[in-house]
């Protein structure tokens, strides 16, 4: 590694942290429910969504409007897709649990039925206009080559909506309603990766990786559940939902590099933060592993 790559390094992982993992609610209206904080939605989107008649004067407390019409959530999405104000092909349902938003869950069955104790469920598109906390899954692909690791990145096709042309973990998707942390792996991975089962036969979970960010107007609380999968045949590594265009090994040293080109997916580098961290400590001052830890 080149002399002064370290403090390269260290930089570029502090600032990729404070932007992933910083928040303002200043001009953000809470969304109360059991008298939790469950939601922020911004004032503009408040005002917005208050002069089409969803919200009424007084805090916004989703049991009584919830009480009062249990398809308001359907609703606010078909509208905003209706009228062009929300642009999406997707239909997901995800659940929205009784718990601050703020400090969201992060430990459940990875072998059960997600969401089966949400008090209600939202479209995915909907979940940061409203603040609730969005979970997924992401998987790191790597192998030792000389001595050193590698991981084998997706780099996104131009065709899709968000982050075109960038390079992401191996697998990355959303964890919907009704399906099992490791089972929507499993599918996320035969799908973006062409993985089976039987290839997934020594992934290793890590751990649940927790960001809270502010941007655009919206309030995006996350988890990510991330496991790590030793890549023995890259043969049979191929897209099959047109979400991929290509795949590439990087070594660390590239990958930083990678970043610094600003070619990586954000949220990416979180998984890969914490691959390094407990494999190859020495890359990161005390600073930077403390600031890694108050993630994961």
């Amino acid at each position: 590694m080149k002399k002064g790559w370290k403090k390269i390094i260290n930089n570029l992982v502090i600032e990729s942290l404070n932007y992933l993992n910083s928040y303002d609610l200043n001009g953000f209206c809470p969304i109360f429910f059991n008298e939790k904080k469950i939601g922020y939605i911004n004032e503009k989107n408040y005002n917005f969504l208050f002069s089409k008649g969803f919200f009424e004067e007084g805090n916004i407390n989703i049991d009584n409007i919830l009480s009062r019409n249990t398809y308001f959530f359907d609703e606010v999405f078909e509208f905003l897709i209706n009228h062009n104000y929300l642009i999406t092909e997707l239909r997901e349902k995800c659940p929205v649990f009784d718990q601050d938003c703020t400090k969201p869950r992060t430990k459940f069955s990875h072998n059960t039925k997600f969401g089966l104790n949400e008090v209600f469920s939202v479209e995915r598109a909907l979940l940061s206009i409203f603040g609730f906390p969005a979970y997924g899954v992401h998987m790191n692909g790597w192998k030792i080559k000389k001595g050193g690791f590698q991981f084998l990145m997706a780099k996104r096709s131009k065709n899709v909506r968000n982050f075109m042309g960038l390079y992401d973990n191996l697998v990355g998707g959303g964890q919907p309603s009704e399906i099992s942390i490791i089972e929507n792996l499993k599918k996320e991975s035969l799908e973006e990766a062409n993985i089976d089962n039987h290839q997934l036969s020594n992934v290793k979970f890590s751990t649940p990786i927790k960001y809270l960010h502010t941007q655009n107007n919206n309030f995006s609380p996350a988890v990510i559940f991330s496991y790590d999968l030793e890549i023995s045949n890259f043969n049979s590594i191929k897209n099959n939902d047109g979400e991929i265009e290509s795949f590439h090994f990087f070594s660390t040293s590239e990958i930083f590099d990678l970043l610094g080109k600003k070619l990586v997916k954000p949220n990416c580098i979180l998984p890969i933060l914490d691959f390094l961290v407990k494999r190859k400590k020495e890359l990161f001052s005390n600073k930077t592993i403390n600031e890694i830890k108050k993630l994961i």
